[in-house]
């Protein structure tokens, strides 16, 4: 009887080891794939998807002037897209719903224009030039799989450039 409790404790110690190599070596060969995708900043993979955008609204300042809301883009792509974004000290991936700011400027006509500032609930605002304004423009409701607490928050991302130019809460729209 000895004998087989010190084989099955003898077993046990050993499953636990190789549990905990293949677990270790799992974790490493994770964090490698990882490291890998993070390396670059910008658009990792994207997909069109369905989805019900929430009540929102922009106001719109400047050489055009009025509102964009919800019902004036329901109809555009949504697009559930991987991104890295990269605020200077470190570099981080996250899973987006939302739509494209280009897509935006086109359905409400936004033809002619130098800049668009746009301005959050508080004082931070982004300017960008028209030619900075890229594909790879979205106005996000959703990362990693969470709405944001309000249903009327839109953020912008912008993957490609240093990420602090990403704002929350986008409530103004400047266009000159």
């Amino acid at each position: 009887m000895k004998n087989m409790n010190k084989k099955i404790t003898i077993g046990i110690i050993v499953t636990l080891i190789v549990c905990a190599l293949v677990g270790s070596i799992i974790c490493i060969n994770n964090k490698r794939k990882y490291n890998e995708i993070v390396k670059t900043a910008g658009i990792k993979s994207i997909e069109e998807i369905k989805y019900d955008l929430p009540k929102f609204t922009i106001l719109v300042a400047g050489i055009y002037e009025g509102t964009i809301s919800t019902g004036d883009v329901k109809k555009l792509k949504t697009y559930k897209f991987e991104a890295v974004t990269d605020d200077g000290l470190e570099k981080e991936l996250h899973t987006y719903i939302g739509i494209k700011v280009l897509d935006v400027l086109n359905r409400v006509e936004f033809k002619k224009y130098n800049h668009i500032t746009f301005m959050s609930t508080g004082d931070l605002q982004v300017k960008y030039d028209t030619k900075e304004i890229t594909e790879n423009m979205y106005f996000v409701f959703e990362k990693d799989g969470k709405k944001y607490p309000k249903a009327e928050e839109v953020t912008l991302i912008n993957p490609d450039v240093n990420s602090r130019y990403n704002l929350t809460c986008i409530v103004k729209m400047l266009v000159d």
